[in-house]
């Protein structure tokens, strides 16, 4: 074979290379083994830039790790409201073929993660990426509020959302994690991007953002160690 025909090949390989979806690109991080978990979270906000908040007391899930570096979950938020015209009225998920819908609970559609590094160029964070399944590529959630007025129906969507793994620490092991999706101000994420790629999801087309904190526990009770690279 011509050192020309080699050269071609070479860069038609690294061309494919470079057309990776944007998470199969992010830097990963690696958990020791597969498994799964439950989560359990406190109090968590979704905020809109121009000040819409959806406010939960309490959220739960489950998910398994499907290999060191990815997974799959399903969430959901308990006792939902959004202040609307100066009311607080239920939100819950807008009734799906083959779901059932409860006054206040949003649940999530399938979401896939991904263990990744964020904001690499600053304090390269170890984090969590959710994104949607393949099922629903670019939805989180249809939620529906009721007001006075009669309901609002909405889609949660986006490409993605990183939440910064507070523990275990590099290297350590435990049985459970805890993972913080931070806001910093109505409709903005603190964590966004991993090599060079920006996530965020958006409410009706509008920028928004997710404050809570969620801790996963691993139900055969196998402490997995969390390695950074």
């Amino acid at each position: 074979m011509s050192k020309r025909i080699i050269t071609l090949a070479l860069l038609v390989v690294s061309a494919a290379m470079f057309a990776l979806p944007a998470a199969a690109g992010a830097t990963p991080l690696h958990i020791s083994s597969t498994g799964a978990f439950t989560i359990k979270a406190g109090t968590g906000t979704l905020s809109t830039t121009s000040g819409t908040t959806i406010h939960c007391v309490e959220g739960t899930g489950s998910g398994s790790i499907t290999t060191t570096t990815t997974g799959a979950v399903q969430l959901a938020l308990g006792t939902c409201s959004a202040a609307l015209f100066g009311v607080a009225d239920h939100c819950q998920s807008t009734a799906q073929p083959g779901a059932v819908t409860e006054t206040g609970i949003i649940r999530s559609t399938p979401l896939t993660t991904h263990y990744i590094t964020a904001n690499e160029t600053t304090t390269k964070d170890p984090a969590l990426l959710l994104t949607p399944s393949a099922t629903t590529p670019t939805t989180f959630a249809h939620v529906e509020c009721e007001t006075a007025f009669g309901n609002i129906n909405f889609a949660i969507e986006g490409n993605g959302l990183i939440g910064r793994i507070k523990s275990p620490a590099c290297g350590g092991r435990s049985k459970t994690a805890t993972i913080d999706f931070n806001a910093t101000a109505h409709g903005v994420q603190e964590l966004t991007s991993s090599t060079g790629v920006t996530y965020s999801v958006t409410k009706s087309g509008e920028k928004a953002a997710l404050d809570a904190e969620a801790t996963i526990t691993f139900t055969d009770g196998v402490e997995r160690t969390l390695t950074c690279t």
